[in-house]
């Protein structure tokens, strides 16, 4: 009998416990998902401050892109002057971008665009040839120039990585 008693207040002890421990793990659980949130926050705000003020983010490079209308050598100068150079649109993906945030009717500068672009004199872009340039575009237009963005430390990108798998190990 004396067997039996002690093997209920031990399960009772393990009960108490166990529920406890559930306790403490939902409380964990609530603190990994709020921390990992902040840490979202925090890589969304790193992220738009790769770029200095008045440029944007796209694929990991920064863009300026400016209306004053100016002749090629100024615009080069321009862009060197920021630590850049005149735009290079090397896809379709990249060109779309250009067209969604340049003004429509408007022309700008650019340094080249590669052949497997699409780009057309259609496009608002006009290269450097090295050649006298015709035609309505060839004046004082706008220009873009583009640089590197400042990289997000690696321990940022892994604490995103690490997030996800407490996201998935919290919901499963």
């Amino acid at each position: 009998m004396a067997n039996l008693s002690v093997c209920r207040s031990l399960h009772s002890e393990c009960h108490q416990e166990n529920n406890g421990l559930k306790s403490e793990i939902q409380i964990l659980n609530a603190t990994n998902i709020q921390l990992c949130s902040d840490v979202q926050s925090y890589l969304q705000r790193v992220k738009e401050n790769v770029c200095a003020p008045g440029w944007k983010l796209y694929n990991d490079t920064c863009y300026f892109i400016s209306a004053k209308k100016t002749s090629y050598g100024n615009a080069k100068r321009a862009c060197e002057v920021r630590g850049a150079k005149l735009l290079e649109i090397n896809s379709n993906e990249e060109k779309d971008f250009f067209i969604r945030k340049t003004e429509e009717g408007k022309y700008y500068r650019i340094g080249r665009c590669f052949p497997n672009t699409g780009c057309s004199s259609n496009d608002r872009f006009v290269e450097y040839s090295g050649k006298p340039c015709s035609g309505g575009n060839c004046g004082r237009i706008g220009f873009i120039c583009q640089t590197d963005a400042i990289p997000i430390p690696e321990i940022l990108s892994g604490l995103r990585n690490i997030c996800s798998k407490i996201r998935a190990s919290i919901e499963s």
